[in-house]
């Protein structure tokens, strides 16, 4: 009997939290005073003016801020919006423009252990490297896992009970 492979993998082009803290410190921050000509003194996501002064963003108070593509939000709903795109787009976006804030990396930098299981799986498959696959992934997927992969394996799938 063959048992799903449980073990969830993260997205690739998801942003690592050092690549998110990175565009938070590039953003310009403005109070309505400051704002670029032409810029609406209130938030186009949730429609409410921006605070008077420097505040802790939050949904009631949020000070503008300005992404890389001139765009403006509040720093509280840009903040959600990030949120959401990193758990349900695997991007980081504009909300206006969709254009992407972070680009995702080369496929050769990504070293995750995820990414390189998945990765000598495929190249398991592709050569038929030996009769059997130990998955080794140190205190990860073969501690979870804890079995051999057979040559009839299937992607995200492993042999079990």
């Amino acid at each position: 009997m063959r048992a799903r492979f449980l073990t969830q993998t993260e997205h690739p082009n998801v942003p690592s939290p050092g690549q998110m803290q990175a565009l938070r410190d590039k953003l310009r921050h403005f109070l309505p005073k400051e704002l670029p000509e032409g810029i609406d003194a209130m938030c186009d996501i949730c429609q409410k003016d921006y605070s008077e002064k420097h505040v802790d963003p939050s949904e009631d108070n949020e000070i503008a801020i300005q992404l890389p593509c001139k765009h403006v939000f509040g720093e509280y709903c840009i903040n959600t919006w990030f949120d959401t795109c990193r758990k349900q787009k695997n991007k980081i976006t504009c909300p206006m423009c969709r254009k992407t804030l972070i680009e995702p990396p080369s496929r050769g930098s990504v070293h995750s252990p995820s990414r390189m299981f998945l990765e000598g799986l495929h190249r398991y498959r592709r050569e038929g490297i030996g009769r059997q696959f130990l998955v080794s992934m140190p205190g990860g997927l073969h501690d979870q896992v804890g079995v051999a992969v057979s040559p009839n394996f299937q992607p995200y799938r492993v042999d079990g009970a």
